[in-house]
């Protein structure tokens, strides 16, 4: 972070390709898709989606203002775990865009009650889409607008006994 507060990259970190972007859907409804492999949840601590083996990565931005309407997960490749895949989570929110570590809402798009089983992370092509009130749905989904704009994290908080081995995922965040 530079002194205006904006995120400064040097030298091969300049290069860096974006774990995920944004794009016009519908009217005045956005989306942002974000591709995640298993290895970006390989902690029970949320993380910048994007930073593993890569500290300095960008992320994927939510901008201020935004009201989240739903989340769609699609799993491209089944997930596997040393433990229970149904017992593993797919946590996933934000931290401040401004300092880049503040928790903003970790758990505000999907909860640990987004377990292999109820996103049917075993099964490639599932796609499970999360509103207000659905099983392991955050509190963001549905809730007040984005305060400030924020990055996506994303974790499994039962990583101490239920590792995932293998999969990937897209999560695609639908807002206005």
């Amino acid at each position: 972070m530079n002194s205006d507060g904006l995120f400064v990259k040097f030298g091969r970190e300049e290069a860096d390709t974006a774990a995920g972007g944004a794009y016009n859907v519908d009217g005045a409804t956005k989306e942002v898709s974000v591709t995640i492999p298993y290895t970006e949840l390989l902690s029970a601590t949320a993380a910048i989606v994007g930073s593993v083996g890569n500290p300095g990565a960008r992320g994927v931005q939510l901008p201020k203002g935004a009201l989240i309407e739903e989340v769609e997960i699609v799993v491209t490749t089944a997930f596997t775990s040393s433990g229970t895949i149904g017992s593993a989570t797919f946590v996933s929110g934000t931290v401040e865009a401004g300092d880049r570590s503040t928790a903003a809402d970790v758990d505000g798009l999907t909860t640990t009650a987004a377990t292999g089983t109820a996103l049917g992370l075993a099964t490639a092509g599932t796609i499970t889409v999360l509103r207000q009130g659905s099983t392991g749905h955050g509190a963001d989904i549905g809730g007040s607008a984005l305060a400030e704009n924020q990055i996506l994290v994303a974790a499994n908080s039962a990583h101490a006994t239920h590792p995932y081995t293998a999969g990937e995922l897209v999560m695609r965040i639908r807002y206005r």
